[in-house]
Order: structure tokens, then sequence, then C-alpha cells
């Protein structure tokens, strides 16, 4: 028999997101779930789903618009190095598909940035505008951490 022992409480529509911290944070949050009577998944859930709910500073659309742009960058190394037949493009989107995968893409977030590449990919594309976009989208890391207090 376990003391304080807590079952496990995964829902359905939940995903597994892993991530090292140091271990000064694990202890605080091993203490701060004790204390509290809650797992640390649970202490988590709730901490990244107010941070979630009070300060998304990137929308969906300009996070895929962003990935695009860099799928299409990709696209025209690979276009410039070969000759480009259907079997190439199909063989790239099926790459790019498998690779969103593995990263933890929805499958409906993976349709987009499909489509949006397949309507984009001939399109003029000035990267030195491209990339100061991204440089406003995207702030310095050190001054734009997210508050979980």
């Amino acid at each position: 028999m376990s003391i304080l022992n807590r079952g496990k409480e995964k829902t359905s529509n939940q995903l597994f997101v892993g991530a090292y911290v140091p271990d000064h944070i694990a202890n605080y949050f091993s203490l701060l779930a004790l204390a509290k009577d809650v797992s640390k998944s649970q202490l988590l859930r709730k901490k990244l789903d107010d941070w979630y709910q009070s300060s998304r500073a990137i929308d969906e659309e300009t996070l895929i618009n962003i990935t695009v742009r860099k799928v299409i960058i990709a696209w025209r190394i690979v276009r410039a190095s070969k000759t480009v037949t259907r079997n190439v493009l199909m063989d790239f989107d099926n790459q790019l598909s498998e690779e969103l995968r593995n990263k933890g893409i929805s499958e409906e977030h993976i349709e987009m940035i499909l489509k949006k590449f397949h309507h984009e990919k001939n399109k003029r594309l000035d990267y030195k505008v491209e990339r100061a976009n991204d440089q406003e989208e995207f702030p310095d890391e050190e001054t734009e951490q997210p508050d979980f207090s």
C-alpha cells in the first residue's frame, strides 16, 4: 500500500509532451505537488493551461505561415539541386509529412501546411524581408520567457 499514491489521470484528447528541466526545478515541483496533494502532471498541466490561455502571443495561422516559409526554402534547395519531377515532389511531401509527424504536429496541421506549401511554393520569396518578419514575430528568447508564476 502506498501512503502518498495518486493514480494516473490521463484523459482523452491529451498528448504527452516531455522536457528535461534543471534538477532544482524538478525537485521544487515534486515538493509543491506533494504539498498540494496533486500529481506533478496535474500541476504542470494547470500551469501550462494558464500560460496558454493568458499569453498566446503568436496565433496558429502565423506559426503555420512561418513553417511554410521554411518549407519553401527547403523545397527551393531541392528544386535547385535536381530535376523536379512529380516523384521528387511526392517524395518531398512524404518526407515533410513524416518529419512533421515525428515532431508531434497534428494531421490537421500537416494538411494545412502541405496545402499552403503547394499554393505558395512557386511564388517569389524575398528571403531578407521574410527573415526580418520572423525576427519581429519571435523576439529574443531572453526577453520573452513564459511566465508560469
